[in-house]
């Protein structure tokens, strides 16, 4: 990673950030049709995913831009929210946030998955929700699908991965809550990823999909002590100033 790029990522990720009215299944329709990247983030419920959007966005967990917005309720938070809510009831979430970087890069907060005392009928609202915003997200040049440390990845880890090799869409692994990991079960658990997705790319390969459908590295981080996030900040500017550059826009601003 070159200075400018590095320099790119901390102005691009210290920008203003932008909400959008929270999106269910019956209204993804209204989603906005923006043409600059959208980096949708997923995983299972209590990964630690809006922890780390939140890291990723103002520079530690569970960042709160005003002290007020903690006193607020769900229902107030879910109106133009800044931050990604974090639910008391894992898995219950059932909504679609929205984070725009100015006009250069948009985080997509997506429901969690695989909570045990969910109903069936939730769990069904998240399958179509993800299906039809897989479907309509014409910007999306990414998927992060996030697995926690601690527990490692699981069958609905590799489900989500099979449902992205049938939409075709990019995806990298980002392990979560590292911090709980000692380095051998971090490496165990580096090892264990490669070998499945390895598999995933060999199945791409077999069906003629994009080259690059598996994201070749796989990114370590904590929210709580910021490790890694710089790296994968980076990472992420990439495919702004990447979209920039293709269209002939500056990369590099103030604000």
């Amino acid at each position: 990673m070159s200075p400018r790029q590095e320099h790119y990522a901390n102005v691009l990720f210290a920008k203003p950030v932008t909400a959008h009215p929270v999106l269910v299944a019956q209204t993804i329709h209204k989603m906005p049709k923006h043409k600059f990247p959208q980096v949708a983030v997923v995983g299972k419920s209590n990964v630690g995913k809006s922890s780390l959007i939140n890291a990723l966005m103002y520079g530690k967990d569970g960042s709160r831009p005003t002290s007020s917005y903690s006193n607020q309720s769900l229902a107030q938070q879910l109106h133009l929210p800044t931050v990604a809510p974090v639910s008391s009831n894992p898995g219950r979430t059932r909504h679609l946030f929205m984070f725009d970087l100015s006009d250069h890069l948009s985080l997509v907060d997506l429901p969690g998955y695989g909570f045990a005392r969910v109903p069936r009928e939730k769990q069904n609202d998240w399958a179509i929700l993800i299906e039809e915003y897989l479907n309509k997200a014409r910007s999306l040049h990414r998927v992060i699908s996030l697995v926690e440390g601690p527990s490692g990845f699981e069958r609905l880890d590799e489900k989500l991965w099979e449902m992205l090799l049938d939409k075709n869409r990019q995806f990298m692994v980002v392990v979560t809550k590292v911090d709980a990991l000692k380095p051998a079960e971090l490496h165990s658990l580096m090892l264990r990823l490669i070998s499945a997705l390895e598999g995933v790319k060999a199945e791409a390969e077999s069906r003629k999909l994009r080259s690059d459908l598996v994201w070749p590295f796989i990114h370590a981080v904590s929210s709580r002590y910021k490790d890694g996030l710089q790296e994968l900040r980076s990472s992420l500017s990439a495919l702004a100033s990447d979209y920039r550059i293709s269209r002939g826009r500056v990369t590099v601003t103030k604000g």
